[in-house]
């Protein structure tokens, strides 16, 4: 199973400012040796929420709901 792998702070203002100079997004992925699709899910990241840390809500359930359905 492919795990994704989250950019750290310092690779995600590596690469925002590398895209800002003007280099191609596939010339940043290369240069940080990651996949295109990390880079341009963290640059839509930050283009909607203004920060590179995770958005809320994201990763795995706690599996709360699931005891609490079989409480019923």
């Amino acid at each position: 199973m492919n795990r994704r792998r989250n950019l750290s702070v310092e690779d995600a203002v590596k690469a925002s400012t590398l895209l800002e100079e003007g280099y191609s997004m596939r010339y940043v992925a290369n240069l940080l040796g990651r996949n295109r699709s990390t880079v341009s899910r963290m640059v839509e990241c930050f283009n909607q929420t203004g920060s590179y840390n995770r958005r809320p809500g994201q990763g795995p359930d706690n599996g709360l709901r699931i005891q609490e359905m079989n409480a019923f």
